[in-house]
């Protein structure tokens, strides 16, 4: 794992910013939910959607990894999160199914 680690100053004080390799995975989609629902549907993992205001969350039901999608709609940004090893192979697989709707 990689990590990076930025500081600036501010008049408050240390500002530290931490940007952590391998944590989470960043990607976009600017679809609707109803096709996001589809595209995460083929990644064979069980889930459930819940709204949280300014984005919408997968829970995925494994009970083992903890594997979270965020999908915020109004950029676009999807961000997995949960155990490595699980998260991993679900951002290949995301990112795969992600490049043929583009395409």
């Amino acid at each position: 794992m990689t990590t990076s680690v930025k500081q600036s100053r501010q008049r408050s004080g240390l500002n530290l910013k931490f940007n952590v390799t391998g944590l989470l995975s960043l990607m976009k989609f600017n679809g609707t939910l109803i096709s996001l629902k589809d595209i995460v549907n083929k990644l064979d993992r069980p889930c459930r959607w819940v709204h949280k205001g300014a984005y919408e969350i997968a829970i995925f039901e494994d009970e083992v990894s903890n594997l979270k999608l965020n999908w915020w709609p109004s950029t676009g940004e999807i961000r997995l999160v949960g155990d490595p090893e699980v998260r991993d192979d679900a951002v290949k697989k995301l990112t795969q199914l992600l490049a043929e709707v583009a395409s």
